[in-house]
């Protein structure tokens, strides 16, 4: 004989506990977050100025790169992109000041220098401010774990190579 399942719908008292649990389980995350790892130190910057910038940022800058400069439809990502990281402050400056036309990125030639600066140390910021220790391990046997045994590589992608279900891990170390 079969026995037939009883199709079980979800209260709205169960909805609302599974809620709580969640938010109590991604606070204490979030709040870990914004603390300091592995020995980093906060960038030596006025505290007023960055919320300047970040003012600044999120209306001339946010629209194109996203809020948190990641990268949007029409602008790319600015905090873990290589070739944005490896630039000196003076080189971003320069970016501003002068725009990249051929890209689609506009001058702010009209900007104080001031606030060019602390643009560029809010970007800075959101990149992560410091530079952290050297990661323990060996790369070579992480990347052969990470393409052989371990499959990690059938859902994640680093560097353009691996699977696209999952997340792109390429620049998960420097978050």
């Amino acid at each position: 004989m079969r026995k037939e399942r009883k199709k079980r719908s979800v209260s709205a008292a169960a909805l609302i506990c599974m809620t709580a649990a969640v938010c109590c389980l991604a606070i204490p995350t979030v709040a870990l977050s914004g603390q300091n790892r592995l020995g980093r130190t906060a960038p030596k910057t006025n505290v007023d100025g960055l919320t300047e910038a970040k003012t600044a940022f999120d209306t001339a800058c946010a629209s194109c790169h996203g809020l948190d400069a990641r990268g949007g439809e029409r602008g790319p990502d600015l905090v873990s992109r290589p070739e944005v990281m490896r630039k000196t402050d003076a080189e971003l400056r320069k970016i501003l000041t002068d725009g990249k036309t051929a890209a689609g990125m506009p001058s702010f030639s009209s900007y104080a220098p001031a606030k060019l600066s602390a643009l560029v140390a809010y970007l800075r910021s959101l990149q992560g401010g410091s530079k952290m220790p050297p990661l323990p391990g060996d790369p070579a046997r992480g990347k052969a774990l990470f393409f052989g045994k371990a499959k990690c590589a059938e859902c994640h992608m680093i560097g353009g190579q691996g699977g696209f279900f999952g997340q792109d891990l390429t620049s998960y170390a420097t978050r």
